[in-house]
């Protein structure tokens, strides 16, 4: 199974509600429920499991979705 980027965007970004007005492509802005729900979310769709320390480098989805990537092949 591939995963691709925007599949991946799209799955993080509907896990937010539209009306909270932030930047969901910067994970550092995340609070720390909604990283649980994301590293929850990949866990389930992708049965990859994010740390602490894995959340916390990556700065943008596309940074967390390389690690992603890394860690399912």
């Amino acid at each position: 199974m591939k995963i691709d980027f925007l599949e991946f965007e799209s799955m993080i970004k509907d896990l937010f509600d539209p009306e909270f007005s932030f930047d969901s492509s910067l994970v550092e802005s995340w609070s720390s429920m909604q990283s649980l729900i994301v590293v929850s979310a990949i866990d389930e769709h992708y049965d990859v499991l994010i740390s602490h320390q894995e959340l916390k480098r990556a700065k943008t989805i596309h940074s967390l979705h390389s690690i992603v990537i890394k860690k399912f092949c």
